[in-house]
């Protein structure tokens, strides 16, 4: 019997194919079961994906808000086509330091808190720069190599990330041409610059709890939430990119050094790997205007374990959906559909964005601005437009002004033809008008409206721009009122004034000009004031002198009237403005034509007088040479009477005669001085000398006086005061003993002291300070202002006790001033007098042999004689006493007689009486021949000259 359980041949095929159908259901079961894991994952993965994005949409908004969303580059746009202060910089009519400019640099700055702000001129040298903190130190700077500057040069405003090269630090450049006229289509003659730093922009990235990259089309982390990897790169760069990138100078020396470090940044499927971490990934582009390429904000964010699980999951989907072929054929067909319609999508939002930047632009300029289509109805205005009427744009768009209460019926209609008729010619129009805001005040408005075409040449519309103007109004009337204000000023004036640009061209005159030149206005104008010179080099030195200077005072210039007559002025000019006009010489003239003629005769009569007082001193002078002579003789011949046999009253009368004689003679020697000190023939002998020598001549010539009169005559000298000088020792000495006389003179009883001392002076050399005080009558405080002045003596009186001249100390006076020293005098009546010398004098050469120097006399005195001599002392009276009779003088008697006590000791008698003899009988020569031929003396004499 067959076995029941081994397998039958021919057996029903069902039982295999419900083995197959099983596993076709597991298989079924496996595949619904990764489908549906793989569902959830993408659920998830967009989720992600979703949230990621819109994380990163939110942070370029940020980011778009902290640079061109804002108002800053709506600013840098308008700075650009009507700001006077930037213009008037590039036109030369400012300089960089100008206070309006800096301040306008500042409120931007402050504005729009940017880092800095500058100007550039057309060939993009920095010619004005403000930094945050005040500073100027970009200021001539050379940028015209950078982007930004070259794109603004053809007219388009732009946005420029960039590290400084000189500062390293980031950031964002937003440029604008600066145009040449309030036209947009101007060509531009400068740029204006503001940089805004990354500080806020890193700031408001590093709210964000995940990683966050600012990426440069370069791939250049720009900005980022995590420091550590700032201005590293995505991925590594090739050399010849980095040597691009280096020449750029965009990122400063980032690239000059070397590549920088990549991010540890690996691509996989669904999303990255950042440190080894799986992490989610978005991108979004950033709309800043001109860059060249787009700018990425990149997000990333790690993934949960659960996420991770579903990727894996996902991985086995992708596996199994291989095998569906013909699935993916079709996806491919719907996603080429897809992505032109992304693509649709993509360029409908890229003209989207455009447009919403425009108006964001619009918007952010400070002045009220519309856009009008070629119908004259509103398609566009900006917020300052909608504050300054008080309307709502929504409002405006799609009417005409005629449709709009914001005007008078009559001034709508005036303002809707004058814009039709530049829509439809395309060109401008620039009026200003009183326009009604809606702050209830009337403001000065100037209205700007220019044309536009469009690509095929055809009307498109028309942009309008209003600019209240009202303190500018008010400036204008308030300069204007200063002007005539000015005028009437200058036309009052009593003198000429005449306003005249740098080629004579006459800007303005009164009335006093036209009497003052004799011609009329017309004649003036026509002429100008180049005919006015008699001397046309004069006005050119004057001119330019004014022109360096900025003013030119009291000039004396001989001018020249219409009549052809000439007439002296004084001149005065300074430069200023004039009726708008730079440069302008502002003149005032005063006719002196009677002054020069009464100076004229003045000089004249002047130097007749100094004629007449040369001559007078010239006959002075010879008067006192003719007097001298005989004066000698007559003395000498009364001096031989009274040694012979004389009566009683004889000898009076000789004696009388005598006196008077030497009298007179001392009064010749002061006149010829004083002549020669008026005709300013006195000249002063610099040598060497001895003080001490010249103190003892002093006290030998007036020490007979002194002991005449029972007076004591000291000496106080200093033992610090430099005893061998250089100066004028006779014109010293004739001054102390002219001092000396006047006290023994003027004093009857009680002592004349002499006192010297010195200071430094300012020159190097000392300054001899003596005092000749004196227990006299003293001098009234009236007369004492006159004691200096010639010819004129205390008591002025015919019967007045003592006599003279008055010349005396006149003359010691002028010696004093021309020694470069000083003489004044302390006194009162009863109480003696004071007379202080100032002598300045240098160290002498040393030119005295040691053991030939004096010793210092730093105090003698006399009392009824002269003490006995030095032999320094002695050498000098010698040396004194032979110069004397060398040149005639008549006071050598007075010599001799100091030194008879030493001369008795060193001559015989014989020869001692005949010297004396010689002397009284004026036989000077014979004198001085017995004096040099004495064995005895010869070594005290100097050798003879």
């Amino acid at each position: 019997m067959p076995d029941a359980s081994a397998p039958v041949a021919g057996s029903p095929p069902w039982r295999p194919l419900r083995q197959g159908v099983t596993w076709v259901a597991v298989a079924a079961c496996l595949a619904l079961a990764v489908l549906v894991g793989w569902l959830v994952q993408q659920w998830q993965s967009e989720a992600l994906q979703r949230e990621l994005q819109r994380d990163a949409d939110q942070l370029v908004d940020q980011v778009h808000a902290l640079s061109s969303d804002g108002r800053a580059m709506g600013g840098v746009q308008l700075l650009g086509l009507v700001d006077q202060h930037i213009k008037r910089l590039l036109d030369g009519e400012a300089t960089a330091q100008d206070p309006a400019l800096q301040a306008m640099l500042a409120a931007v700055i402050g504005e729009y808190g940017a880092d800095n702000a500058l100007v550039l001129d057309r060939h993009g040298r920095t010619v004005a720069y403000r930094a945050q903190n005040g500073s100027g130190r970009g200021l001539g700077r050379d940028l015209s190599m950078r982007p930004y500057f070259r794109r603004a040069m053809v007219g388009a405003p732009n946005l420029y990330p960039a590290v400084g090269k000189n500062t390293g630090e980031r950031g964002i450049y937003l440029a604008a041409p600066v145009r040449g006229r309030l036209d947009p289509q101007a060509e531009p003659v400068g740029v204006a610059v503001v940089k805004i730093g990354m500080e806020r922009i890193d700031a408001q990235l590093g709210r964000y709890a995940h990683t966050v990259l600012l990426v440069s089309p370069e791939g250049v982390v720009f900005g980022t939430n995590r420091s550590q990897w700032l201005l590293h790169t995505l991925a590594p760069i090739a050399a010849a990119d980095q040597a691009l990138l280096a020449r750029d100078a965009r990122y400063g020396d980032l690239f000059a050094k070397g590549a920088p470090p990549a991010l540890p940044l690996v691509a996989v499927a669904g999303g990255g790997r950042l440190d080894g971490v799986r992490v989610g990934r978005a991108f979004a582009t950033l709309d800043w205007p001109a860059a060249r390429r787009d700018w990425q904000l990149v997000v990333l964010r790690p993934l949960t374990a659960a996420e991770q699980g579903g990727t894996a999951l996902a991985g086995a989907a992708a596996a199994l959906a291989t095998s569906l072929a013909l699935a993916a054929a079709w996806l491919r067909r719907q996603a080429r559909q897809a992505r032109r319609a992304w693509e649709r999508g993509q360029a409908e939002a890229a003209v989207a964005r455009e447009l919403a930047f425009q108006q964001r632009l619009i918007d952010a300029l400070p002045n009220p601005l519309f856009l009008k289509d070629d119908q004259g109805r509103y398609t566009t205005v900006n917020r300052a437009f909608e504050a300054a009427y008080g309307v709502q744009r929504e409002d405006f768009i799609g009417r005409t002004v005629l449709e709009l209460p914001v005007l008078d019926a009559a001034a709508r209609e005036e303002a809707h033809r004058c814009d039709m008729e530049v829509v439809r010619s395309g060109g401008r129009i620039h009026r200003e008008f009183e326009n009604r805001w809606a702050d209830g005040r009337a403001h000065q408005t100037l209205f700007w409206g220019q044309g536009l075409r469009a690509p095929d040449g055809g009307t498109a519309g028309m942009v309008g721009v209003l600019l209240d103007i009202s303190e500018e109004a008010q400036a204008r009337a308030a300069l204007r009122e200063r002007e005539q204000l000015l005028r009437d000023l200058l036309e009052s004036a009593p003198g000429t004034v005449v306003a005249a640009d740098g080629s004579g061209r006459v800007l303005f005159h009164n009335q006093n000009a036209l009497e003052m030149f004799g011609v009329d206005a017309d004649t003036l104008a026509a002429q100008g004031m180049r005919a006015r010179y008699a001397d046309p080099s004069q006005r050119a030195v004057l001119m330019e002198r004014l022109w360096r200077e900025g003013f030119a005072r009291a000039s004396d210039l001989e001018m020249v009237r219409g009549d052809g007559s000439r007439f002296w002025a004084q001149l005065s000019f300074t430069r200023g403005s004039f009726g708008g006009q730079p440069d302008v010489a502002f003149g005032w003239c005063v006719d002196i034509t009677e002054r020069k003629r009464t100076a004229q005769a003045m000089q004249a009569a002047r130097e007749a007088a100094e004629a007449a007082a040369a001559a007078k001193s010239d006959f002075l002078a010879n008067m006192s040479h003719e007097i001298r002579t005989p004066l000698n003789t007559i003395i000498g011949q009364a001096h031989m009477a009274l040694q012979g046999e004389l009566g009683a009253a004889q000898r009076v009368h000789v004696q009388k005669v005598h006196a008077a004689a030497q009298a007179l003679l001392a009064i010749a020697n002061d006149v010829l001085d004083f002549s020669r000190t008026e005709s300013g023939r006195l000249v002063l002998q610099e040598a060497d000398f001895d003080l001490d020598a010249l103190l003892a001549r002093l006290v030998a010539r007036h020490g007979p006086s002194a002991d005449d009169k029972g007076l004591a005559l000291r000496l106080d000298v200093g033992e610090a005061v430099p005893r061998l000088l250089c100066g004028d020792a006779q014109r010293l000495e004739q001054v102390l003993g002219q001092l000396l006389g006047n006290a023994l003179k003027f004093t009857a009883q009680g002592e004349v002291v002499l006192q010297c001392r010195h200071r430094l002076a300012d020159s190097g050399g000392v300054v001899l300070q003596v005092a000749v005080t004196d227990t006299g009558i003293g001098i009234a405080p009236e007369q004492l202002g006159q004691l200096f002045q010639p010819f004129r003596q205390g008591d002025g009186s015919s019967t007045r006790r003592f006599g003279g001249l008055g010349l005396g100390l006149a003359l010691a006076k002028r010696l004093a001033d021309a020694a470069g020293g000083s003489i004044t005098a302390q006194s009162a009546p009863g109480a003696g007098t004071c007379i202080q010398l100032e002598w300045p004098c240098r160290t002498g050469s040393g030119g005295c042999t040691p053991e030939a120097r004096p010793a210092p006399a730093t105090a003698g005195s006399t009392s009824g004689g002269v003490a006995a001599l030095t032999d320094a002392q002695a050498r000098s009276g010698l040396a004194r006493l032979c110069e004397m009779l060398e040149s005639m003088d008549g006071d050598t008697g007075t010599q001799l007689h100091a030194m008879r006590p030493w001369l008795q000791q060193r001559l015989p008698p014989a020869q001692l009486q005949q010297l004396v003899r010689l002397v009284q009988h004026y036989d000077l020569e014979d004198a001085l021949a017995l004096l040099r031929g004495s064995p005895t003396l010869a070594s005290w004499l100097p050798e003879a000259a």
